[in-house]
């Protein structure tokens, strides 16, 4: 009994562990083969272009929120040298002020002139 059963171990073992050099597949395992392949082109086909379409979009997100962060930048500046320019303006009353109650013959007031340059600002569309 444990003759047989050691040969049997013995025997499963060397079909287990020996190399078979001349084994050939057959024609029922290539043509599954070849169908598997086949499936699997086409599986990573679709996965490159899934990979291309969410990195597609994904730069045209980075550009949009770019030339959104550009735009905010542009309208903040505009909006300093809009203010910029209104205190400039304000300083320069202020100071024609004083030249004028200095010397209030020679020259004409500057407030028409400063009323005037303020509704040209207003006519200018604000950027939004």
């Amino acid at each position: 009994a444990k003759c047989k059963e050691y040969l049997k171990h013995w025997v499963s073992d060397r079909k287990n562990t020996t190399r078979i050099e001349q084994l050939q597949p057959g024609e029922w395992f290539i043509g599954k083969y070849k169908e598997w392949q086949r499936g699997l082109q086409t599986w990573r086909t679709k996965q490159s272009g899934y990979k291309t379409l969410v990195t597609k979009r994904a730069q045209e997100r980075a550009a949009k929120q770019a030339k959104r962060a550009a735009e905010a930048a542009a309208r903040e500046a505009r909006l300093k040298a809009a203010a910029a320019k209104r205190e400039a303006a304000a300083k320069a009353a202020a100071e024609s002020g004083e030249a004028e109650k200095e010397k209030p013959a020679e020259e004409p007031p500057a407030e028409a002139e400063e009323t005037d340059q303020k509704e040209g600002e207003e006519d200018e569309p604000e950027p939004d």
